[in-house]
């Protein structure tokens, strides 16, 4: 799928969780619109083993039925925060529970599926870390850790390196080259030339000291 067609489909998608959070409110019969409660979408990512597009949530995992109606994946109803797309059925998140979902700590730090989103593994960082964006990239997982306020990166998961210390909303990582790392900010758009240890533009530039 090109980008403009997963463009396309994840609009559709994002409108018809909204339309569906919306329903429930308003005088709608319809059970199945009803069932659904969606508050924010945080991710969005295509599984390339089917091109199926997934949505995270701040009530679980999304995904559209064969009749293009949002329904959950999995049995968590979790608030996911960072969410990406790692590869077939593969997939990294992170957020935190809410008043419905499981015991835990109150950060998820870095998760795993392999199951497209039908099971998680907890991979590091639990109950410190909540990572408000997440791409993958080059065998990386780019991280911004909103609890402490920087970036890390990891080639396993498990053992990370810290990078700049910043206020990011999103960051994306570009396909072909592993140190380019744009980060949106309140300011406007940063940009690091060496894999996230450093930024320029946007937000004032931090350093790390690690």
């Amino acid at each position: 799928m090109n980008t403009r067609h997963a463009a396309a489909a994840a609009t559709a998608v994002a409108l018809g969780l909204t339309l569906a959070a919306c329903s429930e409110s308003g005088d709608n019969t319809d059970s199945s619109a009803s069932d659904v409660s969606v508050s924010h979408i945080h991710g969005l990512g295509l599984d390339p083993s089917d091109q199926r597009l997934y949505a995270a949530t701040h009530e679980g995992i999304y995904t559209p039925d064969s009749q293009g109606k949002p329904k959950p994946v999995g049995d968590s109803n979790d608030d996911f925060m960072g969410f990406t797309v790692a590869g077939d059925k593969t997939f990294y998140a992170s957020g935190h529970p809410t008043s419905r979902g499981e015991d835990g700590p109150g950060n998820k730090g870095l998760i795993k599926s392999t199951d497209a989103g039908q099971t998680w593994k907890s991979l590091s960082l639990s109950g410190k870390s909540d990572f408000h964006a997440l791409d993958y990239a080059h065998g990386t997982v780019y991280g911004y850790d909103a609890t402490n306020g920087l970036l890390r990166t990891s080639k396993d998961g498990a053992t990370w390196k810290y990078g700049a210390e910043l206020q990011a909303l999103d960051i994306a990582v570009s396909p072909q080259d592993p140190d380019l790392v744009l980060a949106t900010t309140a300011e406007g758009v940063a940009r690091s030339t060496d894999g996230g240890k450093t930024f320029a533009g946007g937000a004032p530039l931090w350093v790390s000291s690690s």
